[in-house]
């Protein structure tokens, strides 16, 4: 029997995720396992009361776990790190896992309860979410999957894993970022040359993006990003789609059918679209002073880095790198991220969790 910590955070705009993520791992390993959650709540948000409290363990935790302990703490806090820590250590898992969002708790276990247990993230990716969120989240992520790599397997769930069911259930695995080969990138027609994916601003980005896609008249571009300063986006340039808004879905989609993705400035959320293009084999342009820039693009191997704000220097790199993938050879470094029917998907992660 093994004793299976969940650390949760509670999303009053969108229940009920964190719930089936449990309710889908508890089924995939059995009922013989103890089953035990940490609930935090931002009380910056919501108040600390005897009414919320008792609402959260009636309704919505009890039915399925053997116990529940609700943390109020204020967002990003070391306070959060320490009550975190202290019911880690009072619970003494054999597994932890984090569900429904990075920040859920998971850049709180110290390295030495990492160290001690297998730790799992159990990660929601939508794109559309995360976008514009914050840069706490995409620092936390590259810390966890690459810095923590060693103690930490990142376990994704499509959006259509939310469904009840099961035919519909996918499920993706790895370890830290992929790297490609030919043969990943080549198996999706690619029309569109270069794709930029985020936040829109006149401040940040919009000039340097108008200014490069401009010079590049000749290649097929997409622009998804919204904005109230998106206005400013020229609309003219030949050769350009732009979208202020797509689902989840339809961004991954037109990401994967992109030969590049590009990234002018560090805003909120790339971490989660390069992670999209990774997935998918389209490597990245990055900024050389973007944080975990080399990270990301795997110094050479997932995309590269770039200097300065010259446009037209920008742009040449661009068009001489259009084909980046047709001329060099890639080995993997790890499994692609994999997708399953609904009962290799349980095969898949019971044999993760019990080995």
């Amino acid at each position: 029997m093994m004793k299976v910590l969940f650390i949760n955070s509670k999303h009053l705009n969108a229940p009920g995720g964190a719930e089936r993520f449990a309710k889908v791992t508890m089924d995939v390993l059995g009922d013989e396992h103890e089953y035990s959650e940490i609930f935090e709540i931002d009380d910056l948000k919501v108040k600390k009361n005897k009414d919320i409290t008792s609402i959260l363990i009636k309704n919505k935790r009890n039915d399925f776990l053997n116990r529940v302990d609700i943390i109020f703490s204020s967002l990003f806090t070391s306070s959060k790190k320490r009550k975190i820590n202290r019911k880690i250590n009072e619970y003494n898992p054999d597994v932890i896992i984090v569900n429904n969002g990075i920040t859920s708790g998971c850049s709180y276990i110290s390295k030495k309860n990492l160290k001690k247990r297998k730790v799992f993230i159990i990660q929601h990716t939508d794109i559309n979410v995360t976008v514009g969120v914050g840069s706490f989240i995409k620092k936390t992520l590259f810390k966890l999957v690459t810095l923590k790599s060693k103690y930490v397997n990142w376990v994704a769930f499509s959006n259509k894993s939310l469904s009840e069911s099961e035919k519909h259930f996918k499920f993706k695995q790895g370890h830290s970022l992929p790297l490609f080969s030919k043969k990943n990138h080549a198996k999706k027609t690619r029309p569109t040359d270069v794709i930029f994916v985020g936040r829109l601003s006149q401040e940040k980005n919009i000039p340097l993006l108008n200014e490069v896609f401009s010079k590049i008249p000749e290649l097929k571009k997409v622009i998804i990003g919204r904005g109230e300063q998106a206005k400013y986006i020229d609309l003219k340039m030949e050769n350009l789609k732009y979208y202020d808004f797509l689902e989840n879905e339809k961004t991954v989609n037109e990401i994967s059918k992109s030969k590049m993705l590009f990234s002018c400035s560090d805003f909120e959320g790339f971490s989660y679209v390069a992670v999209e293009a990774i997935n998918n084999g389209v490597p990245i342009m990055i900024k050389d002073n973007f944080l975990e820039a080399e990270t990301l693009s795997g110094k050479g191997k997932r995309g590269f880095c770039y200097k300065g704000n010259d446009p037209i220097e920008i742009s040449n790199l661009i068009k001489s790198n259009i084909n980046f993938f047709k001329e060099k050879e890639y080995v993997e470094h790890i499994k692609r991220f994999e997708e399953f029917s609904s009962q290799k998907c349980k095969e898949k992660i019971k044999k993760i969790f019990t080995t």
